[in-house]
């Protein structure tokens, strides 16, 4: 049976697989009333890692560029292994924004920009 990995190795596989990953620009930011560009703007991924910063921008995340999406991933996905129990509906909808938008009406999930459908690792 395969060892589980504990957050540790998780989120050190995480690293290694966004390592190379560059800032898209703030061109690729959302223009939105509740200031998630301002709040990310210059920020790298690793800044992201905090659980009052993304508490704040909750809501307003799925309106991110594909690009600046695959860009802060690494970082959302840390946080929720950090602080799951603060970030309130964060990793519900995260999970829900990787379904691509063909599967997420068959299994009652919410509309997403459906990210994964252009992802790429690099």
């Amino acid at each position: 049976m395969a060892e589980l990995l504990n957050n540790e190795a998780v989120k050190s596989q995480i690293r290694d697989a966004f390592r190379r990953t560059r800032y898209p620009g703030d061109n690729w930011l959302p223009y939105d009333e509740e200031g998630t560009a301002n709040a990310l703007r210059g920020k790298s991924w690793q800044d992201v890692i905090d659980a009052e910063l993304l508490f704040s921008i909750r809501d307003c995340v799925f309106f991110l560029s594909c690009e600046a999406f695959r860009y802060y991933l690494p970082g959302f996905l840390i946080a929720i292994l950090d602080y799951h129990a603060e970030l309130d509906i964060f990793p519900e909808w995260l999970v829900r924004s990787l379904a691509p938008q063909e599967l997420q009406g068959r299994h009652g999930l919410a509309s997403s920009n459906g990210f994964l459908l252009g992802y790429t690792p690099h």
